[in-house]
């Protein structure tokens, strides 16, 4: 089992209150996710922005650099495929391939509808309502 935290992100009242005084002053400029993200890889490209803890794997890394650059890649290709404005569902494990997708989303306009894999060999008729409920 893998947990996702966001190392600079994780502080909720930094969110909401990122004005003067706050130890995150450029979250005050951003109206979006995406912007912050944008703002963080200029900023500080190098620093660790997402740590992707595995049991005894080892953790897993993502800078604000290498996630900016892959989401804006995802988004890249969503917009050529003409997904803007509609929905994708993700199936990714928690990790660093979840978080660059739902960048990605965030990135080309696209509404993410984040769901766990389904199981190789079984049906999943939780999987299909999930995606005819959001129209993906």
């Amino acid at each position: 089992m893998q947990a996702v935290r966001s190392v600079a992100w994780g502080e909720r009242a930094v969110w909401e209150h990122g004005g003067a005084g706050s130890p995150f002053p450029e979250v005050a400029a951003c109206a979006t996710l995406g912007d912050l993200l944008r703002r963080r890889a200029e900023l500080a490209p190098e620093r660790v922005g997402y740590r992707c803890l595995d049991d005894g794997a080892g953790d897993a890394c993502l800078t604000y650099g290498a996630l900016d650059r892959r989401a804006r890649a995802i988004a890249a290709a969503l917009v050529d495929a003409g997904a803007a404005g509609e929905r994708a569902v993700l199936l990714y494990q928690p990790g660093k391939e979840y978080v660059t997708a739902l960048f990605g989303c965030l990135y080309a306009g696209v509404v993410a509808v984040p769901a766990y894999p389904p199981h190789p060999r079984r049906p999943d008729p939780r999987l299909r309502a999930l995606v005819d409920d959001a129209e993906a």
